[in-house]
């Protein structure tokens, strides 16, 4: 410590060292963590099957937080026993890729204000969390799994532009209830046809919006990111709404 540091040292707790990072150093750090796994990967057998199939979930939590002075801590929903509620906190957008064979290790995250809507900063998370998942070895196709937070074209092209496949709940919006009206009645599954066993994954597809539960679905095509319910649109996305009668 003498060789670094001259004189007397105030002592310092770790919050307020964080405190006093830049944006530039938060980049540095996710850059390291990135440089990190990719290394582990390398080293050990952290996400087998990767050349084959990678996901990558991308999810955002909200944490409590106490005190009146808290940076950023601000009102936002978030569900306990299934019940939504408003808490006072900090939004984490986070990026985790997973294997059939391997359990999720974060790829990317990011720490926004309580307030934070869960799609903002979704596109640039994406796409680094892709380029990382590269890294480790996911050479085969790699499927981004969303909720309808991230409905949204810029988040959507993102992802494709990086060259992966997504899958992504889409909100129902007046223009997906008109594709699913338009689903004839004798092309839907009735509730006898479908089996017992249902289905756990989704079905990906490179560039199409496609869903499934069960057995197979009467579906009809609508334009996804024309459609308002999906936010700032940036080109065309086709996709298919899927219908069974229960």
């Amino acid at each position: 410590m003498e060789v670094l540091f001259s004189g007397v040292r105030a002592p310092s707790t770790l919050g307020s060292h964080l405190r006093s990072y830049t944006w530039g150093n938060v980049l540095q750090l996710e850059k390291a963590g990135r440089e990190l796994l990719a290394r582990l990967c390398r080293q050990a057998p952290l996400l087998p099957g990767a050349d084959v199939l990678a996901f990558i979930g991308i999810d955002s939590t909200q944490k409590r937080v106490y005190g009146h002075n808290k940076e950023v801590a601000r009102f936002g929903h978030t569900k306990t026993q299934g019940t939504s509620v408003l808490v006072r906190g900090l939004n984490a957008l986070i990026a985790a890729v997973s294997t059939p064979l391997a359990a999720p290790v974060a790829a990317a995250t990011r720490l926004r204000g309580g307030n934070a809507p869960s799609a903002r900063g979704a596109e640039g998370l994406a796409a680094r969390a892709i380029g990382t998942a590269r890294d480790c070895g996911a050479t085969g196709t790699i499927v981004v799994r969303m909720d309808s937070a991230c409905y949204a074209a810029a988040v959507i092209a993102a992802i494709r532009r990086n060259g992966a496949r997504f899958s992504v709940t889409a909100p129902v919006t007046s223009a997906i209830r008109t594709a699913i009206v338009g689903i004839p009645a004798s092309g839907r599954a009735s509730p006898r046809s479908r089996p017992s066993r249902r289905r756990r994954r989704p079905i990906a597809a490179a560039t199409s919006l496609r869903g499934a539960v069960g057995a197979s679905r009467g579906s009809s095509a609508w334009t996804a990111s024309a459609s308002p319910g999906c936010r700032r649109p940036r080109g065309r996305t086709a996709g298919r709404a899927s219908a069974a009668s229960r």
